[in-house]
């Protein structure tokens, strides 16, 4: 019987030239180079190499008494290394300690070990390096050489990320680049906390910069289900990017998400859905209607949507630049991402900062019921579970980090020696001092449980609610508005109500937002006057200027045609004034003239002999009773509270609206913007100390800060300088003008003037 074999009969040497390459390079090894270096280590791993090496050296020079050739010219011996951990560790300084701890020496020695394999070519056996490590772990640690201390781990389950994505959208005041970032970061969080992964399996590690991998629309597949266990959509997520099997498929498992719907804000799929559909990337389907149109296949209960192949490569979660654009195909960076985290967790109010690992802890975190047990009890797990995790070390009353709130109150730094600085200098240093502050300020508050200056409902509220300001805010941003209202509902929400709502925030274009009945055409032209306001840097003033204009011109028209053709003259005590070829403007200051001549406050119109308690009442009968309109209800003085986003027509309803917001004061008086728009305006500290004037005169307000400047500058010239903060909830005392305006700017949040650059010579000359 012939034996058959699988090798070639015959082998052509020349197949072999890049074998036999490769063996003579061994032979005749060679130390890579630092290029060789960069491409074969990660980045952390490159700089421990040189780390060690560095030391490596000195231990050799100094120690060992070698020269610069002989050092890593052969393997050194396990009694050498251990010479040389003993030295590192006498000589390192610590972080948690006065000495390093035996896991960073255990990282040295696996650093050491790398340096010597990559310089000698040899390789420690694993009785080596037992011995090794039972050196770092028992000699040098009983002979109290290095410490066993370890960083405390904070821990989030479920309810701490529930936490965070509530706060996310319902109270977190601070300004992202693009509204799609605050989507994409409560969908990370529902991620982790759900599945568990590592952060740098979804989005760039950075042990592998520039890599752009992370989770993929490859990565999902989205599919519909109808049966009696399960209806609606659901998620396989794939994690290609695992930690030490990265692209390796057969260690990529496949998870299952599926829909919330008593927790849409916590729904991956509701996510998912609105991000997959703002970018376009479901094959055959553009909008959640056609989604829902697609039919399920005959035989089966399960319909799949694919995703368009010119997608499968892009990444979900994308990065966005400093104009607030996102990228098209660039993914969210680690570093990025463990920067927002930190600064989320600490406008939460966690006294801990929040990593990606976090989530993961919380995930696999294992509780010992043992205790609990032995005392014939049944354990509390929701009580165990958040006593261990960092919600036991959250308060909502923490200071916030400098910027993330809507009123900014700015802690001025006496920078008096740095006269000779460029404002822009200035200014970076203003940021770096008010940053030491805020760090300090929050240590004192976690330490000493100091209370800072919150408002009163803030002290009482121990779930999250929008401040005052951030509801003035939600009034113009509808979107985030309505899903506040959508995703936090303890009834059933069906996708077809947020996944609209989900897209339009996740829209890659940039949205604008615009006050009440203004808007702008499609080439940036004005809706009302059609002037052309591509390029002004004040849109959203005119808009609001030129819809104040119109509305007050229909009024006029509305009140001219009934003074003329419905009341026609006048019915005051038989004036028989006719109302004809006369202003509308004209008609109602004839009817005040009555009002204001009455010194009984005693209605006359029609002999009615109704008397009133003031003049103004007088006016409300008159324009309610008889429907004659005058000064003080005439619907032709149109005003804006930009607070609450509503226009008040008559003088009458915007003294009572003011007369509201009079009696609610509280310290803020500054002014608050988002994209150029004038969320709340700012108020004079002057003029609201005035307590005998009317209170739309206290309540007057400035959407532009050298108006409100200049208008205090003018009380300032009027009357002394303040003794007292003239501020009705303030007693501050100062002894000078300077003194008041810092108060004004550090307390009040009153806007500091703007600092003129100073032109050079040259460019005054060719200027």
């Amino acid at each position: 019987m012939e034996n058959k074999c699988d090798y070639p009969t015959s082998i052509s040497e020349s197949d072999d030239d890049d074998l036999i390459a490769l063996a003579q390079e061994s032979s005749t090894r060679q130390v890579p180079t630092d290029e060789e270096l960069r491409i074969r280590l990660k980045p952390d791993q490159y700089k421990r190499y040189h780390h060690i090496l560095n030391q490596w050296r000195k231990f050799s020079q100094k120690i060992l008494k070698q020269r610069d050739k002989e050092c890593l010219s052969t393997f050194p011996s396990v009694k050498e290394i251990q010479i040389f951990l003993r030295w590192y560790a006498r000589h390192a300084r610590g972080v948690l300690d006065e000495h390093i701890t035996d896991v960073t020496l255990l990282h040295r020695l696996h650093a050491l070990t790398l340096v010597i394999r990559l310089h000698t070519g040899y390789i420690y056996g694993p009785s080596d390096q037992k011995a090794l490590a039972t050196f770092i772990k028992g000699d040098l640690v009983n002979e109290g050489k290095i410490s066993t201390k370890a960083r405390h781990k904070p821990v989030a389950p479920f309810a701490v990320a529930e936490d965070l994505v509530t706060f996310l959208w319902k109270a977190d005041e601070y300004e992202f680049l693009h509204s799609r970032i605050r989507l994409q970061l409560a969908f990370l969080i529902v991620i982790l906390a759900l599945v568990g992964c590592r952060l740098g399996e979804v989005v760039e590690s950075t042990a592998y910069a520039g890599s752009n991998e992370g989770l993929h629309y490859k990565d999902f597949q989205l599919g519909r289900k109808s049966t009696t266990a399960y209806t609606g959509y659901f998620l396989l997520v794939r994690l290609r990017c695992r930690k030490g099997v990265r692209n390796t498929e057969k260690h990529a498992p496949q998870l299952l998400l599926y829909e919330e719907p008593k927790r849409r804000f916590f729904c991956p799929v509701a996510y998912f859905l609105a991000l997959a559909l703002a970018d376009q990337a479901i094959e055959g389907c553009d909008s959640f209607t056609s989604l829902e149109a697609a039919p399920t296949p005959p035989g089966t209960d399960t319909c799949w949507f694919k995703i368009k192949s010119s997608m499968l490569d892009i990444p979900i979660l994308r990065a966005v630049d400093q104009k607030g654009v996102i990228h098209q195909d660039h993914i969210w960076k680690y570093n990025s991402i463990s920067n927002m985290f930190v600064g989320l967790g600490q406008r939460a109010g966690y006294e801990e900062n929040l990593t990606g690992y976090c989530f993961r802890r919380g995930f696999g975190n294992t509780i010992d019921n043992t205790q609990s047990l032995a005392q014939g009890r049944t354990p509390n797990q929701a009580l165990i579970e958040e006593a261990i995790s960092m919600k036991a070390r959250r308060n909502l009353l923490a200071p916030m980090p400098p910027g993330s709130q809507l009123a900014k109150h700015l802690h001025q730094v006496d920078l008096s020696e740095t006269l000779s600085m460029s404002p822009q200098k200035k200014d970076r240093i203003q940021r770096r001092l008010r940053k030491k502050i805020y760090v300090k300020n929050r240590e004192e508050f976690f330490q000493n449980g100091a209370l800072t200056d919150v408002e009163p409902w803030r002290q009482k509220a121990m779930e999250r609610m929008p401040s005052r300001y951030l509801q003035a805010y939600l009034r113009y941003d509808r979107r985030r508005r309505e899903l506040c209202t959508s995703l936090f509902t303890e009834e059933d929400t069906s996708l077809s109500q947020v996944i609209p709502i989900l897209r339009s925030t996740a829209n890659p274009a940039s949205g604008r937002l615009f006050y009440p009945q203004t808007g702008l055409t499609e080439d940036n032209r004005c809706i009302n006057c059609n002037k052309d306001l591509a390029d002004n840097r004040l849109v959203h003033s005119h808009l609001l200027t030129c819809t104040q204009k119109r509305l007050r011109r229909e009024q006029t028209a509305q009140m001219q045609h009934y003074f003329e053709k419905t009341l026609k003259r006048c019915g005051w005590n038989s004036c028989n004034f006719y109302f004809a070829r006369k202003s509308c403007n004209t008609y109602s200051k004839h009817v005040t003239s009555h009002l204001k001549a009455n010194a009984l406050s005693q209605c006359l119109w029609n002999h009615c002999g109704y008397t009133s308690g003031d003049e103004i009442d007088l006016a409300y009968h008159v324009s309610t009773v008889h429907e004659v309109p005058n000064e003080v209800t005439i619907p032709t003085k149109i005003h804006y509270c930009y607070e609450h986003g509503e226009y008040f027509a008559a003088d009458g309803l915007w003294s009572k609206h003011c007369r509201q917001h009079v009696e609610e004061l509280n310290s803020y008086c500054g002014i608050i913007r988002r994209n150029r728009l004038v969320v709340v305006a700012g108020h004079c500290l002057f003029c609201l100390g005035d307590t005998a004037a009317a209170p739309e005169v206290r309540w007057c307000q400035f959407s532009e800060g050298y108006q409100l400047l200049k208008h205090m500058e003018g009380h300032l010239q009027k009357d002394a300088s303040p003794q007292t903060c003239p501020h009705p909830l303030c007693e501050d005392r100062f002894d000078s003008v300077d003194d008041f305006w810092k108060h004004a700017i550090s307390d009040h949040g009153i806007p500091p003037p703007a600092v003129k650059r100073k032109r050079s010579y040259d460019e005054i000359v060719d200027a």
